[in-house]
């Protein structure tokens, strides 16, 4: 059956919705509601439904009745904003309570900030990553060619960086491409198994719910990213691979807690839609991602070739 609240699909007997909380009542009563048949009249109320003490007017004459005023009321944007870093840390916690809390208040906001957050940090981090990949190709070239950039520049650390200025703005840019394939792929992967084969109706909320959840370790992987470029390239690679595994383990939870069933029930199909999520991402971004990566791998090798630097 359906929940009556937001539509989910719920196992028979269950007391509330996994998604909303909403209990899930088989029948209602005349008293729940404060019936009564036409004509009757409750003891000690006035026809116009007050009490007989405040029938006429429960202000003094000589004043006016309070006013309400629209304006104290919180704007949503800022009320989304202080809440997220709450989420944030309650979603390495529990993720399907972030969830609900998303669902339950139709919050389509917080998808956008967070994802705008996550792809802002993913373009600086791939501009800081940018440095020591350049360098990683530098000594590479060295290698092959034997010709260094310190007989290019004034020494390799100061053709590095000039080489780095013209292209860390092209990986950055190439960064938040792929990190915004993998934050909507994934997602829409599990959304899609929720909505064809369980059968549970198509909500935005829910939706967007998933891609703000999974999209708050990627958040915490490009600051940590940032950090590990100082060390070196490949650390902030086992960085990002350890926050896509963290990400993927959420979906599987959540998808768990919406469909109802246990863990072990899921496991299969938890790990069918991790493969295949996981298949499309890594065979778009090395379609789209790889393809303009190559360009700028080419454009600084022709730099190091032809030592134009200046």
């Amino acid at each position: 059956m359906n929940c009556p609240n937001c539509g989910n699909a719920i196992q028979n007997g269950a007391a509330f919705c996994p998604i909303c909380n909403a209990p899930l009542v088989q029948g209602y009563s005349q008293q729940s509601y404060g019936y009564q048949q036409p004509g009757m009249q409750a003891p000690g109320y006035a026809n116009n439904g007050y009490p007989q003490q405040y029938a006429q007017s429960a202000y003094p004459t000589a004043y006016q009745q309070p006013r309400s005023y629209g304006d104290n009321q919180r704007d949503p944007l800022i009320s989304t904003i202080s809440e997220l870093p709450r989420e944030f840390l309650r979603s390495f916690r529990s993720p399907t309570d972030v969830l609900v809390s998303l669902v339950e208040k139709n919050d389509t906001i917080s998808a956008a900030i967070v994802g705008g957050v996550v792809l802002l940090l993913t373009f600086f981090a791939g501009m800081a990553v940018s440095n020591g990949m350049v360098k990683m190709l530098a000594e590479f070239f060295a290698q092959v060619s034997g010709i260094s950039l310190s007989g290019v520049a004034g020494s390799t650390a100061q053709g590095v960086n000039l080489i780095t200025e013209r292209v860390s703005a092209s990986i950055g840019g190439i960064a938040v491409l792929c990190q915004l394939l993998c934050m909507l792929i994934p997602a829409v992967v599990f959304f899609v198994y929720l909505n064809l084969l369980c059968k549970n109706p198509f909500s935005w909320s829910v939706l967007l719910g998933l891609i703000t959840v999974s999209s708050f370790p990627t958040a915490a992987a490009a600051v940590l990213c940032m950090l590990a470029s100082f060390l070196s390239p490949w650390i902030a690679l086992v960085v990002v691979v350890l926050s896509t595994a963290f990400s993927y383990m959420q979906l599987g939870h959540m998808l768990s807690y919406i469909t109802g069933f246990s863990e072990e029930q899921m496991f299969v199909p938890k790990s069918v839609c991790i493969l295949v999520a996981l298949l499309l991402s890594l065979i778009v971004v090395f379609a789209v991602g790889g393809g303009l990566l190559g360009g700028v791998i080419n454009h600084v090798l022709r730099m190091f070739s032809t030592g134009s630097l200046i």
